[in-house]
């Protein structure tokens, strides 16, 4: 039988119906079924508790196409036996009950609020789960706007579910990095295929995780790199480079290359009210660590990310 190419329409070996009603508790699931792998899926299950998600499927699914080549990327990279498999999950979320096979089949396709599929790679130093992918429907809150989203679809027990929103991912640092999950939210809508594969990516660049090519810590994507992937996605865009303090462009200095341009703020506003993401790039307070994200939306909220940000994932520097 012919492989799914993402894991999101992989076939399912094994499921579990959960309710989500009292007395169930989130922190007692994750506990449970995820130890120590937290908050990237409490945040997700915050979403599907916000959109006042009934039933949880729960699915070990089959390896996929996208999953094959990631798993095969990492036996090079990681030097393993040939043959490396991960776990997957696939954890589907519906705000109407869902109790058994015959009521899956009878739920609207508009109670499906999204998806997180989950892998875990049995490597050492990186022997953990992460979200490998997530999409969910976006909140309706008054305050947040988001444009720009495409649809997905997500294969639940054998029936097709579709969900609008932008996708979320943790990279595995090791054949993937925070640009090639940035360029994949951003710029996969306007792929001919719809959705873009890590290993596509790398061989757009060159990168073959072997010698000199390798990905991880010390070694992320170069900005002519992440140009190089959009322009593979077909997207049409706009750079702008904002230098850091000290460097010298073109004879002039940092703070008059500043002044030169409009606070990127003014930029990426009027792009995402237009219907076009963002993705910015920069440095955090160690000199050698950068990152980059996609800014997919405002809200008129009071900011409650950057104390979370700060506090567990990383530093962000007083410029950027």
């Amino acid at each position: 039988m012919t492989s799914a190419r993402f894991a999101r329409e992989s076939v399912t070996s094994e499921s579990e119906i959960i309710q989500m009603g009292q007395p169930f508790s989130v922190f007692g699931f994750l506990e449970e079924r995820f130890p120590n792998f937290h908050r990237p899926l409490h945040r997700i299950f915050s979403q599907a508790r916000h959109h006042r998600a009934e039933s949880i499927i729960l699915e070990r699914i089959e390896q996929s196409e996208d999953i094959r080549q990631e798993n095969e990327d990492l036996e090079i990279r990681c030097s393993l036996p040939e043959g490396f498999e991960s776990d997957l999950w696939r954890v589907s979320f519906f705000d109407e009950s869902v109790t058994n096979q015959k009521s899956l089949e009878g739920v609207s396709e508009e109670s499906f609020l999204g998806y997180a599929i989950i892998k875990r790679d049995a490597i050492s130093r990186h022997d953990r789960p992460r979200v490998y992918e997530s999409v969910f429907r976006k909140s309706n809150h008054l305050n947040n706007y988001v444009r720009g989203e495409k649809q997905w679809n997500c294969r639940v027990n054998g029936r097709d579910f579709p969900v609008v929103g932008y996708l979320y991912a943790q990279q595995n640092n090791l054949t993937n990095v925070c640009a090639h999950v940035a360029v994949r939210t951003v710029a996969t809508r306007f792929h001919r295929d719809g959705d873009m594969t890590y290993r596509e990516m790398n061989q757009v660049l060159g990168i073959d995780h072997r010698g000199e090519h390798l990905l991880g810590e010390e070694r992320g994507l170069f900005t002519n790199e992440i140009i190089q992937l959009i322009d593979q996605a077909g997207a049409s865009y706009s750079h702008l480079n904002y230098p850091r303090e000290g460097d010298d462009i073109g004879g002039t200095t940092s703070e008059e290359s500043w002044n030169e341009r409009a606070p990127y703020q003014n930029l990426i506003y009027p792009s995402i009210e237009s219907g076009f993401p963002a993705l910015l790039a920069f440095n955090t307070s160690d000199p050698s660590m950068g990152h980059v994200v996609p800014v997919l939306g405002h809200t008129f909220n009071e900011d409650a990310w950057i104390p979370q940000a700060d506090f567990g994932y990383f530093k962000v520097g007083s410029e950027i």
